[in-house]
């Protein structure tokens, strides 16, 4: 088998199905639908950061509240984010989880794709105030 021409061959067949999602589907999201094994999901967030000093301080303070502790999950997460040029497409979000033991030693990764897009309803609209909307395109490994 000759490696270049293979390479050669599949950067054409590539080439052929970008062109094809191109010229038929409209949105990203679509596209990414279009290729197929996708998983649409949606789900909202909020999120607060805030500095603290004393970790533990914070852990005791939940402990004393009476609020119990289902399951606990301690992971490291890397995102890589993807703007295009038409903003009304939204932005595509790679996450992956890496999933760590008590020792901090990686024990699962989970990589999942993203499509992040602003909506805003009547409310928010008179406001300026954006909701994200997330739709987990492709779902990783548990």
């Amino acid at each position: 088998m000759d490696e270049k021409e293979l390479i050669a061959q599949a950067q054409e067949v590539a080439h052929n199905i970008d062109e094809f999602l191109r010229s038929r589907e409209e949105s990203v999201h679509s596209k990414l639908i279009a290729i197929g094994g996708a998983a649409e999901e949606e789900s909202f967030e909020v999120q607060a950061k805030v500095m603290i000093d004393d970790r533990s301080a914070i852990i005791d303070a939940l402990e004393d509240q009476g609020i119990k502790i289902i399951r606990k999950r301690h992971y490291h997460e890397y995102d890589t984010y993807f703007a295009f040029e038409d903003e009304k497409q939204g932005r595509l979000r790679y996450r992956e989880d890496e999933f760590l033991d008590e020792k901090g030693k990686i024990v699962n990764v989970r990589s999942r794709l993203t499509l992040i897009g602003e909506r805003i309803d009547e409310e928010s609209e008179k406001t300026q105030n954006m909701l994200l909307q997330e739709q987990d395109i492709c779902a990783g490994y548990p």
